[in-house]
């Protein structure tokens, strides 16, 4: 079985997250897609981090009408920081049989040496990386190239067109009450919690 993984913070998901599973799910014939939420990343802030059931509920609401999309709790569900090597570890040990693709944008392919343990991670899975954050298909390759020398990573790329959306951008647009302004960001159900809920409002002075 063939399984991508979409790890993250998803604070919140959005559409760029979605054309990425969707992109590799077709183009690398994934029997399953994994959206799995960090509970604790270790490099984030944690002050604009909603709580993981917040998140997770969020992941639900993105990928329920997608059969071949599963919300997963695994690293919400494990205590302490979250590390990908070490659920990867953990993931291979529960699911022998399974061959697995972690599924990132080009901007984290270029950090990747900078992971906990990467050549772990490299021994557990693939990488398949679409580009992003302006960075040339040469440089990406180059840095696959760099990544198989070092760690034995295995990349492939993904065909894709560039959507420039992040969560830190709807989190400052929500921050300022212009939620109609992520309205094309997130999936409609998404939008509705979000805004139902007001999240990431600041109070006004």
């Amino acid at each position: 079985m063939k399984i991508g993984i979409m790890g993250g913070t998803f604070n919140p998901i959005h559409n760029g997250h979605l054309s990425l599973a969707d992109a590799a799910l077709k183009q690398y014939h994934l029997d399953e897609i994994w959206f799995m939420p960090s509970g604790l990343p270790a490099h984030k802030a944690n002050d604009e981090l909603l709580s993981s059931e917040k998140r997770f509920l969020m992941v639900q609401l993105a990928i329920k009408d997608t059969d071949k999309f599963k919300a997963s709790s695994f690293e919400i569900d494990r205590a302490g920081y979250t590390y990908t090597a070490d659920t990867m570890v953990a993931l291979a040990k529960e699911y022998p049989k399974a061959e697995f693709y972690y599924i990132i944008g080009g901007d984290s392919l270029m950090k990747f040496h900078k992971w906990v343990k990467p050549e772990v991670i490299s021994a557990h899975t693939s990488l398949l990386a679409a580009g992003r954050n302006g960075y040339s298909k040469e440089e990406l390759i180059l840095q696959a190239e760099n990544l198989k020398q070092q760690f034995g990573t295995k990349v492939f790329f993904l065909e894709m067109p560039e959507l420039v959306i992040s969560s830190n951008e709807i989190r400052s647009l929500c921050k300022v009450n212009h939620y109609e302004a992520i309205n094309t960001m997130v999936p409609e159900t998404v939008f509705r919690y979000i805004t139902e809920n007001e999240l990431w409002k600041c109070p006004m002075n």
